[in-house]
């Protein structure tokens, strides 16, 4: 037994050269746009393509040959389908009808890359495919535009989805458990060539732990008072839920002139994405209890421990020489010297950097994600983002945004 794509693709490579020696030239690059060009016009379709419009593509071998999942069939319909594609070629026709110069010829080829917020959404969640179409090569500096047809294990779930930047998204979502795959089909435009590139997703049983969602949200920088440096960013909470089940990931951001700083906010939901070894791998970070110690309370305790020891150094040698206990006193008077510079200190730092500063803001301030299996309970959180400069503690501002767990 013998066919498929064993004898199609050397028979069709055959036709390309002999629809090359027409036109006198070393290659056609890409042809799917001639093709799907040629095909697109119904006159060029029924003369130099034969649809096939019934049967399909389906396992008949039994289940000794074929698992489950290649049981599944593609119906051959009316024009192009996943079993039989445009069809079969008539090659005469299609040889006349081939463009002298073939526009494929000219254009760049691209490469379609699809990545998603998390490969193991839980059953039902929302999933953000992200989709970019960027130039193969390095040198092309061009943006690619035109149209993505986005399909879910082999059935179309969007057509013309817009390029924005060379870049769209996709929202999968999907109750049924097992793999998925998304496949995503650049259109090309009058400078770039077609491209398609697939991402598989996972949905597990609705019993499964640790799975949740993502989210984003931009963070500005601004400076003020002629402030430069580097701005630490990090997030804090009270609620024990994001604490233990909840992560996110952002950069610091780095101030060189009087223009605001943006910085990208991703808030995770579900060990998945917060696994104790991206965290390690500085690829997550946790979030930081709300309750701080303030200055004036760590002030009011060093205060009050220096002065205990001095009280029990000086009980400690009561009944010693009084050259000893003037020797205690004196350490304890020198400790508590210590304790109020250092605190002076403070407070000149902050005093002196004041009119350098910045502020921290957020938008959108509210960021919605998916419970999943995470085990967040549903409902809204309020988490602080606070700022700190890199070389003064004393420098810092905060702000707020809300956690939505849907």
């Amino acid at each position: 037994m013998a066919g498929g794509t064993s004898f199609a693709a050397p028979i069709f490579a055959g036709m390309l050269a002999i629809i090359n020696q027409k036109l006198n030239s070393t290659g056609q690059d890409v042809v799917n746009s001639t093709l799907y060009t040629l095909a697109s016009n119904s006159t060029t379709y029924a003369s130099a393509f034969h649809d096939i419009t019934s049967g399909g593509n389906q396992c008949t071998a039994g289940s000794s040959y074929c698992s489950s999942s290649g049981e599944s069939e593609y119906a051959a319909t009316t024009g192009y389908d996943e079993a039989s594609g445009l069809g079969s070629v008539d090659l005469y026709n299609l040889l006349s009808a081939w463009p002298t110069t073939s526009s494929t010829s000219s254009l760049d080829s691209t490469t379609t890359s699809l990545s998603a917020a998390t490969t193991s959404p839980a059953s039902g969640a929302s999933d953000v495919i992200t989709i970019k179409v960027a130039p193969s090569s390095s040198s092309v500096s061009t943006t690619p535009t035109g149209t993505l047809t986005v399909e879910v294990d082999g059935t179309t779930v969007a057509s013309a989805l817009a390029l924005s930047s060379g870049s769209t998204t996709y929202t999968f979502s999907s109750s049924t458990s097992g793999s998925h795959v998304v496949t995503a089909t650049y259109s090309g435009d009058s400078t770039f060539a077609s491209s398609t590139g697939t991402v598989t997703v996972t949905i597990g049983s609705t019993s499964s732990t640790g799975i949740g969602g993502s989210g984003s949200t931009t963070v500005t920088v601004t400076p003020s008072g002629g402030y430069t440096g580097t701005v630490d960013l990090a997030l804090s909470t009270s609620n024990t839920y994001l604490q233990d089940y909840a992560c996110y990931d952002i950069s610091n951001a780095t101030i060189t002139s009087t223009s605001p700083v943006t910085e990208t906010l991703t808030l995770y939901t579900g060990s998945s994405s917060c696994s104790s070894a991206q965290i390690q791998a500085g690829k997550v970070h946790t979030f930081r209890s709300a309750t701080k110690l303030s200055s004036s309370s760590a002030w009011s305790i060093n205060l009050a421990a220096t002065s205990v020891v001095g009280l029990l150094l000086v009980l400690f040698v009561r009944r010693r020489s009084r050259q000893i206990r003037n020797l205690c006193c004196l350490m304890t008077f020198t400790a508590l010297g210590f304790a109020l510079s250092g605190c002076s200190s403070s407070g000149s730092t902050a005093s002196s950097s004041s009119s350098r500063s910045f502020s921290v803001s957020v938008s959108p301030s509210t960021v919605t994600v998916s419970a999943g299996t995470s085990g967040i309970p549903t409902g809204s959180y309020s988490i602080t983002i606070t700022g700190t400069d890199s070389s003064s503690s004393s420098v810092t501002a905060s702000t707020t945004v809300t956690l939505t767990i849907s």
